[in-house]
């Protein structure tokens, strides 16, 4: 305990504006009007707590909320192995995956391969006509550059 009253993790402080600014106490907005409350952890566990809250760059306060949210958002708790919670999901993600992949296949197999084969017969069918084409390509022969010119000065005059 120091010699202002304050203990840092919220112990038996002193809420004065004047206090909290001389030691650089940081309040999170949201909570700036609120006041402090008794907490009773073990030394170790207050050190290891300070470091992660100062790794994330957070007041002891606000590293503890979004702790507590993070449970409360993935409905899991402290004790529970979260390893056995990624195998069961990477189990489940699979499953889903292996049913996307069949649903697709018979997508191809009901739908795509029947409308292919039509439009083929279809498109076999529309060659196979006995009437003369509308648009036929002259043969032109193949003449030299010069030959090309005399045709031209032929045609002016």
């Amino acid at each position: 305990m120091n010699p202002a009253g304050y203990s840092v993790f919220g112990l038996k402080t002193t809420q004065t504006a004047d206090f909290q600014s001389k030691i650089g106490l940081k309040m999170d907005r949201k909570y700036k009007n609120e006041g402090f409350s008794n907490l009773k952890i073990k030394k170790s566990e207050f050190e290891r707590f300070r470091k992660f809250s100062r790794r994330l760059g957070k007041s002891n306060s606000m590293t503890l909320s979004l702790m507590l949210d993070f449970f409360e958002r993935f409905k899991i708790s402290p004790e529970e192995d979260i390893g056995d919670n990624m195998v069961t999901l990477e189990k489940r993600l699979g499953k889903r995956i292996n049913a996307l992949i069949a649903i697709l296949k018979s997508i191809e197999r009901t739908q795509t391969l029947p409308t292919f084969a039509i439009v083929k017969s279809f498109l076999e069918g529309f060659g196979e006509s006995e009437e003369a084409p509308k648009f036929v390509e002259r043969n032109r022969q193949q003449r030299s550059l010069e030959e090309e010119l005399e045709q031209m000065k032929k045609m002016r005059q």
